[in-house]
């Protein structure tokens, strides 16, 4: 039996969807941009990354191949799983580590203590 709202209860109702509807798309949106942000952001740093701390562009380049391949092989396994989890625990598993990575890029570079090593790593 489907229950009858009032139309008092019904606009209540509306706004309520409405509101959590837009909050939705806004946060997925901003997790999203987050998230490819991180993705590019290694390609745009190379060449400060090679005049800044001498790395070598071959060296970047194996670097970069590591992180689009680990990249495209958890897509494939997060696809997976996104039709599996609950979307919004998903999402903060994704995007929280992935600026977390960058963060630290960024932290090891302040501090003078970036290596080759170390972004094959993150």
């Amino acid at each position: 039996m489907i229950p009858i709202l009032t139309p008092e209860e019904y606009k209540r109702k509306r706004k309520w969807v409405i509101y959590h509807s837009a909050t939705q798309f806004i946060m997925t949106f901003i997790s999203y941009a987050i998230y490819h942000a991180c993705r590019t952001g290694f390609a745009f740093s190379v060449t400060y990354l090679a005049d800044d701390y001498g790395f070598s562009r071959n060296s970047l380049g194996t670097v970069d191949m590591l992180f689009m391949f680990a990249y495209g092989l958890s897509m494939m396994f997060l696809g997976f799983l996104s039709d599996r989890w609950n979307y919004k625990k998903f999402l903060a598993v994704g995007v929280f580590p992935a600026t977390f990575s960058i963060y630290l890029m960024s932290v090891f570079a302040w501090t003078n203590t970036l290596n080759i090593y170390l972004l094959c790593v993150l």
